[in-house]
């Protein structure tokens, strides 16, 4: 009697049914008679041809089942029996095993960087390996069922974990599941500013620009010195991938070139930042001479004469206007003008007596932001 040396069923899904054959041959001219095939239990049994006969030279199959309860390796001993074809034995080996599905949790998924996240496998079925894609280009194959990986760089991530098995394999992913946030990283613009001239006692404010470009808050102070100052609250915050502003303003007490640096120091870096400006004095009229003295006119005729009217200071001094108080005196020309820093001109003045008699009068020379002044003009 002849049959297959040994049975290999392979992996079969637990609780379904796998089935192979042996092939029992008779060698000899005469009939064999009261075959038997039997196994040694469950989960193996003998599906068809648990008895049998043979003539000579004759042929059977002897059909074996496989169905295993449970996730396993299992091994059988198939015993072929005859009353007088002898008797025959050889293994029957198979895998209980269940189709692998992927899961896995995951803690510690949003922070700064370095971010350490911890992943553990949840996944049901036969599993013989892990395959964890952790979506920096970083990958893992392992048999562990808790992993952790480090995400150094600030983004969003996709986490994937491929699980295989005698069943096959089964992958799971998770999109965004990593947010690792970018620590705070500060940008000033511009690298410098230029206050121009500003008039003593005058203000003038310009910005800086702060540029986060971080997921985090950005967290600053800046500070600088006279006759600059911070005009913006300190310390400053600027939200992730956000840009605020710094004022800072320039006060000058006293003429003068001032050259300063602002300093912003935060949690996403240093900067030094320069900052240039003039200080001017104010503008300030002053008139020359101090009194007119047109001496004796006869009455119906006029003389004339002139106040030199200068701006000491440096910076304009604007809607000037001349004007005589009193009298036969009249301004000629110019009644109204503006004065550049350090500029002059003329203010003509009049004196027309239409009666006999000593006169005295002042001219008012009045401006926006230079001052007033008052001089005498006399006549007989």
């Amino acid at each position: 009697m002849l049959f297959r040396s040994s049975l290999d069923f392979g992996p079969v899904v637990v609780n379904a049914a796998g089935q192979l054959s042996l092939t029992v041959t008779n060698l000899g001219g005469t009939a064999v008679s009261n075959g038997t095939a039997v196994v040694g239990g469950p989960p193996f049994s003998i599906f068809s041809g648990a008895t049998f006969s043979l003539p000579g030279f004759g042929k059977t199959n002897v059909a074996v089942r496989f169905q295993p309860t449970s996730v396993g390796s299992f091994t059988t001993t198939v015993v072929i029996a005859s009353a007088n074809g002898g008797t025959l034995s050889n293994q029957a080996v198979g895998v209980g095993a269940i189709a692998p599905n992927a899961q896995f949790t995951a803690t510690n998924t949003n922070g700064p960087v370095p971010l350490v996240a911890t992943f553990t496998d949840t996944s049901t079925g036969t599993i013989t390996n892990r395959f964890w894609n952790f979506g920096d280009g970083t990958t893992f194959a392992t048999n562990a069922t808790v992993v952790s990986h480090t995400y150094p760089v600030g983004s969003s991530y996709n986490v994937s974990l491929t699980v295989s098995g005698p069943l096959g394999s089964n992958t799971r992913t998770q999109t965004n599941l990593i947010r690792a946030l970018a620590l705070p990283l500060q940008i000033i613009t511009p690298s410098s500013l230029s206050f121009g001239s500003v008039v003593v006692g005058q203000t003038n404010s310009l910005d800086f620009s702060v540029v986060n470009n971080g997921d985090l808050d950005l967290t600053g102070t800046a500070t600088t010195a006279g006759p600059y100052q911070i005009a913006t609250p300190n310390p400053y915050i600027v939200p992730g991938h956000s840009t605020g502003t710094v004022s800072v303003s320039l006060i000058p007490i006293a003429p003068g070139t001032f050259n300063n640096n602002v300093a912003f120091n935060s949690n996403g870096g240093d900067s030094t930042n320069a900052v240039t400006g003039v200080g001017l004095a104010a503008g300030q009229l002053g008139v020359t001479p101090g009194l007119l003295n047109f001496g004796v006119v006869a009455t119906g005729a006029n003389s004339q004469m002139v106040f030199t009217v200068t701006n000491s200071g440096g910076s304009s001094v604007t809607n000037c206007n001349a004007s005589a108080t009193g009298g036969p005196f009249t301004i000629i020309s110019p009644a109204t003008f503006n004065l550049l820093a350090g500029a002059s001109t003329n203010v003509s003045v009049r004196f027309a007596p239409v009666a006999p008699g000593d006169f005295t009068s002042a001219v008012v020379i009045a401006s926006v932001n230079g001052g007033t002044t008052s001089n005498t003009v006399i006549g007989v």
